[in-house]
């Protein structure tokens, strides 16, 4: 009638004895926290509308797609192949969002972009000079404050 007990003790003092695979300095747990330690992030997640897949950023040039029934995300577009097509000049995939389940914008503060994914084209939508500051870009009239 023990020796049960001392089996399911001795699984339990294993699994807390060992758990760590590396002992952490107070300096190295404190000062390391959200570097080292950090958990890994999806930059820019977002699901695509009335799809089960979602995008990425990978290094804010990498645009990923993956999806619910898929275990991995692959790359699906790099920031030069989608400046190539629209003729720009952007550094990365900033203010990356989705208009539908084709198409999203992209934005460098003063230009405002569209892209459809499945034809792989795009066009500028507007051009607010250089001179524009803190723009805010409405989705619904394609239009933008600033």
């Amino acid at each position: 009638m023990l020796k049960p007990f001392l089996f399911v003790g001795a699984c339990l003092l294993a699994t807390v004895t060992f758990s760590q695979k590396k002992v952490l300095t107070l300096k190295e747990s404190v000062m390391q926290q959200y570097r080292a330690f950090a958990p890994d992030q999806m930059t820019m997640f977002q699901w695509i509308p009335n799809t089960e897949s979602y995008t990425y950023l990978n290094g804010y040039v990498k645009l990923m797609k993956g999806s619910v029934n898929e275990n991995e995300a692959r790359e699906w577009f790099t920031i030069e192949e989608v400046n190539k097509i629209l003729g720009a000049q952007l550094p990365y995939f900033a203010g990356l969002e989705w208009q539908d389940d084709k198409t999203f914008w992209l934005n460098d503060g003063s230009k405002f972009y569209s892209f459809n994914t499945e034809t792989k084209t795009g066009k500028l939508l507007l051009d607010l000079g250089e001179t524009a500051e803190n723009t805010s870009f409405e989705p619904k009239t394609q239009k933008a404050a600033y």
